[in-house]
């Protein structure tokens, strides 16, 4: 598992989960985008401007974002300068699986998590002393570089879940805080209507005539919000959409018609050229 002082791409196919503690000078998450696994982020030091899809936070050092899988963001300097100096993070990355694993009758860790990421605030911030012994938790799994060893990782999936509690009883004491941008603006309604939609006609006439804007004003404001244009967010939600159910056990052909394509060989053509896989072969 990689667990180390340099972000990669990850790879919750494989692993349960994956941490990662970074200091950099400049942020590379300019452009929407989302995963099909579970990001925890959290803020060490730096100043930053969270977008998601409903909302924008101002973030500092302290706050913990929670972004569950399929959820679009985008992180920018908190300033016009175009880099955050020392801006230093942990990264937890956790599998679908792995946090369905963790789900008993009493505790849903997975719809809490849910919840939280898609419907609720996103970010929370722990008390100081908790948030120091979060961290450590964290920094543990990185600095040990064990999880290849089946002692190991037995004891970084404690160390996790460990921290995955403390997270757990921040959401139900309500340790969250309120988002700085509201979700009545244009572009996060346009961007709710895409995806309780994808299965449907999402054109640029239609989503104009929609919300009775001009289609260049639209596609205006909404490269301004995402720096993506609307097709391309489009196609990156519904295939982002497409691998979740997938993985959740979905036959190729359903997820095809989920995802608002009428034939599966344009589906098909479509998950190739973003995966790199057939979707029959995906896991």
């Amino acid at each position: 598992m990689p667990n180390n002082f340099r972000e990669d791409t990850p790879n919750l196919a494989k692993n349960e989960f994956e941490v990662y503690y970074n200091c950099s000078p400049s942020v590379a998450m300019d452009r929407f985008h989302g995963h099909s696994f579970y990001e925890l982020r959290i803020i060490i030091h730096g100043h930053i401007l969270h977008y998601n899809e409903s909302s924008i936070s101002e973030l500092c050092s302290g706050d913990i974002s929670i972004i569950p899988p399929g959820l679009f963001h985008r992180i920018m300097p908190a300033q016009d300068t175009g880099t955050i100096p020392d801006y230093t993070r942990i990264l937890l990355y956790l599998s679908i699986n792995f946090v369905r694993s963790l789900d008993t009758e009493t505790l849903q860790v997975s719809e809490m998590l849910n919840h939280f990421g898609y419907s609720g605030p996103q970010h929370l911030r722990l008390p100081d002393e908790e948030f120091a012994a979060f961290c450590q938790l964290l920094k543990d799994v990185v600095t040990a570089d064990n999880d290849d060893e089946p002692l190991g990782h037995f004891a970084n999936r404690a160390r996790v879940m460990l921290a995955l509690s403390q997270i757990a009883r921040a959401i139900s004491q309500n340790a969250f805080l309120p988002p700085s941008g509201e979700n009545t603006a244009l572009i996060p309604r346009v961007i709710a209507y895409i995806n309780a939609h994808l299965s449907s006609d999402l054109s640029l006439d239609m989503l104009s005539e929609r919300f009775y804007i001009s289609k260049f004003y639209l596609s205006h404001q909404f490269k301004q919000y995402t720096q993506l244009s609307l097709h391309q967010y489009i196609l990156s939600r519904r295939m982002m959409h497409a691998q979740i159910l997938l993985r959740s056990g979905h036959a190729p052909t359903h997820v095809a018609a989920a995802c608002g394509y009428r034939e599966y060989s344009s589906f098909y053509k479509a998950f190739l050229r973003e995966t790199g896989v057939a979707p029959k072969d995906f896991v």
